[in-house]
């Protein structure tokens, strides 16, 4: 027996041998809201192959019951909204009209826009600009370990930040010992790492130290301080790079698109398939 035949015989039981036909179509109707039909064909091809027939039963109910429910909601709202509501024509041909243009310019700008950004142009921007990247918080650039006080050998750890530039062998060590660190190389608000380290300074202004020792009732603290920029201060040009790498790269579809645009009105003129009367 057929998937399709056992599908049909189910259905055929669930509407207790109910047999509507639709007025343009030769296939049973399996229910009807209105003048709408939904129709064996409108099921069967929503339910996936292999599944068990008490599956299929369930999922045709779900499919018949969303069906109707969307169905009478559609009728309700043609016999209660005015008039000049329902004409959703221009809409639907303004919306379908985006789509269109949308993706072919999205097309374009793949295929035309050049997306690799150098760092000459980063660094010109970026001096053009400045204005634009003031800090509204405090920065800092700092790595810190941080020691138990009940830690075996508090010199040599000292030692081992204060006095290696490799940060790989440092995390080496802190993992060797179980030490917890902080040895990224960029910039980070002041007031995120605060949080870590008891600076308890309100400002990075206050900071005159590029190497400094802070302790709690359970740690020690060394770190080292590389650099800082205080509040209305110009954000440092590592810190904004991937923001004027975006900006710069959206300059650039935009004045493509601009050009493209124009372009293509230009061309309907001279080939006399755009004329304004």
């Amino acid at each position: 027996m057929s998937r399709l035949f056992k599908i049909s015989a189910v259905l055929f039981l669930l509407i207790s041998g109910c047999n509507l036909m639709g007025d343009d179509r030769d296939e049973p109707a399996l229910a009807r809201v209105g003048d709408q039909y939904l129709y064996m064909s409108e099921i069967t091809s929503r339910i996936p192959k292999g599944i068990q027939a008490r599956d299929s039963l369930s999922m045709a109910k779900a499919i018949i019951n969303q069906w109707i429910e969307k169905a009478v909601l559609v009728n309700q709202a043609k016999d209660n909204l005015p008039e000049e509501d329902l004409n959703f024509e221009e809409k639907i041909e303004n919306y379908r009209n985006s789509l269109l243009t949308y993706h072919y310019e999205t097309l374009l700008i793949r295929q035309k826009v050049d997306t690799n950004i150098s760092q000459d142009e980063i660094k010109a921007y970026y001096k053009k600009n400045k204005k634009n990247f003031l800090l509204e918080k405090d920065l800092i650039k700092a790595n810190y370990i941080k020691v138990p006080k009940g830690f075996n050998n508090l010199s040599e750890a000292r030692k081992n930040f204060f006095g290696n530039e490799n940060s790989s062998e440092i995390e080496a060590y802190c993992k060797q010992n179980n030490i917890a660190y902080y040895l990224e190389p960029g910039w980070q608000y002041y007031e995120d790492l605060s949080v870590k380290v008891p600076f308890r300074l309100t400002t990075v202004k206050s900071i005159d130290f590029s190497e400094t020792t802070r302790q709690d009732n359970d740690f020690y603290y060394f770190i080292r301080i590389s650099g800082t920029r205080a509040v209305n201060e110009s954000k440092p040009i590592e810190f904004v790079e991937k923001q004027i790498r975006s900006i710069i790269r959206n300059h650039r579809k935009t004045d493509f698109l601009k050009k493209m645009r124009q372009d293509i009105v230009n061309k309907g003129f001279e080939e006399n398939t755009v004329e304004i009367y």
